[in-house]
């Protein structure tokens, strides 16, 4: 880790971020969590998929704040993506990310509205297209995804 904070090349810390992912030890979470928030984008995007690698209900909430907050567009699309990724894959948090995916479909910026309303089709199966307004209206009424019993308001609650 002291190596990772040491480095001055943003490629060489995402090598290390990426190597850091294929392993279940304290110091590897420390380096994929830290690494969220390096100041150069493509050590971000590295932390971002080694995220998504690692699963879990802490890193769907990880990966919601660089969608929400990152400063770098490029950044933010790959997490929401990758909020679509985990969304399906086991040990996800059964639809933890999905709370987290409406929010960003009053994101002011189209690119981030669009590529949400794909990561939910990818997790709900549902195929309302890229149209928000259809999304905000499956979100308000409360659908389920498939076979998880999802609820908007029981994942709201979760979160606070």
């Amino acid at each position: 880790m002291a190596a990772l904070l040491a480095e001055p090349d943003p490629l060489v810390r995402a090598g290390y971020v990426g190597l850091a992912a294929g392993f279940d030890t304290p110091a590897a979470e420390a380096i994929c969590a830290g690494a969220l928030e390096d100041p150069d984008p493509r050590v971000r995007l590295a932390a971002c998929r080694a995220c998504a690698e690692r699963r879990g209900v802490e890193c769907v909430a990880r990966l919601a704040k660089r969608a929400r907050d990152d400063a770098d567009l490029g950044v933010r699309l790959r997490a929401v993506r990758l909020l679509g990724e985990l969304g399906t894959s086991a040990g996800s948090g059964d639809g933890a990310a999905i709370p987290h995916l409406v929010s960003l479909l009053d994101d002011p910026d189209p690119a981030v509205q669009s590529r949400a309303t794909a990561a939910l089709a990818r997790i709900t199966g549902k195929n309302l297209g890229t149209d928000v307004a259809r999304w905000k209206q499956w979100a308000a009424a409360n659908d389920a995804a498939p076979s998880s019993g999802w609820s908007l308001g029981a994942a709201l609650r979760s979160l606070f």
